[in-house]
């Protein structure tokens, strides 16, 4: 008996260790590899890596459930569409890194694949109605998001010095997220699928609870690296400065998945950061994140919004630690 039970955990460990393999080199090892003609960009349009890099982790998790589980897998119909999104965007991709079509045609290439996509993702979440179930939680869910709005737009008031801030602004922009979820929403499910629903529990049973979610956070910024020098321009201080919200958004949104057991909380939430944060004012600043652009408000907001966030990880969510395997 006892035999037995040593026998299923080594076994457990293998087909675990074997999935975040396959997820690190697929989320990774492509990002990286297209760095490189990203790099240099006559070869890559960054808007398309953007989006490409999006569909990544989602597409690690696929490969890597289909691959161990096969048949057994309960998922299987969506990471198959997943999958099958993931290879037609790197053939688009590839093409263009190799220049054998244009810009415009990867763009609307990929438009389609994310429009269809995004539709049989959330489509399939509904009819799924258990753990992918968009609705799951549903109050705890809106309680997260509305703790959110609060802490990013007192954050983006203080990054414009409390100058030129149209509320109304502020609150039509949080209702922007709905068209993105219509037509946007499997970019933002494929990086929360992948980092929350599949990584988090990973590093949590291995790290602890917020130790877990610091790493998570910290392997979330430097797969950004590809984007750092082609997009962001980012320095010293740029860097530190990106770190630091990246982990506090990774304890905030692990704090909001442990509580809610709903990776679409997370989803909205990562739409509602994007939306709020695009602004003409704050937009050369978040796209030259460097000294040159990164003004003593922008500074002291990126700190506030980040200090708030961290200060979920005393929260109960994060004080019963994770068995450790």
């Amino acid at each position: 008996m006892i035999q037995s039970e040593i026998s299923d955990r080594s076994n457990y460990k293998k087909i675990n260790t074997l999935e975040v393999v396959i997820f690190f080199v697929v989320t990774y090892g492509i990002s990286l590899l297209f760095g490189i003609p990203l790099y240099f960009k006559e070869y890559m349009n960054p808007q398309i890596m953007v989006t490409f890099m999006t569909i990544l982790p989602a597409s690690g998790v696929s490969i890597a459930k289909i691959y161990k589980h096969k048949k057994s897998d309960e998922h299987i119909i969506l990471h198959c569409v997943i999958i099958a999104d993931f290879l037609l965007s790197l053939f688009l991709v590839t093409l263009k890194a190799f220049g054998a079509i244009d810009d415009e045609t990867v763009i609307l290439g990929m438009g389609i694949l994310v429009l269809f996509t995004g539709i049989i993702t959330i489509c399939y979440a509904c009819l799924e109605g258990k753990e992918l179930y968009p609705f799951k939680n549903v109050n705890k869910s809106i309680i997260c998001i509305f703790i959110f709005i609060i802490i990013i737009n007192l954050s983006k008031c203080i990054m414009l010095g409390w100058k030129d801030i149209n509320f109304i602004n502020l609150i039509m922009n949080i209702f922007l997220i709905f068209p993105y979820i219509a037509n946007q929403s499997i970019l933002f499910f494929g990086e929360e699928y992948g980092w929350r629903g599949f990584l988090q529990e990973k590093m949590q049973t291995k790290f602890g609870k917020r130790m877990g979610v610091i790493l998570l956070g910290i392997i979330w910024e430097l797969w950004h690296i590809p984007l750092w020098f082609t997009i962001y321009h980012v320095d010293g201080l740029g860097i530190l400065l990106r770190l630091f919200s990246v982990i506090s958004l990774s304890i905030f949104f692990g704090y909001v998945y442990m509580k809610t057991k709903n990776v679409w909380s997370c989803v909205v939430i990562h739409l509602i950061n994007n939306t709020v944060l695009l602004d003409t004012n704050l937009n050369n600043a978040f796209l030259n994140f460097n000294t040159s652009s990164l003004n003593s408000s922008v500074i002291l907001g990126c700190l506030i919004f980040s200090v708030l966030l961290s200060l979920f990880i005393f929260s109960k969510e994060y004080k019963k630690e994770q068995l450790i395997y």
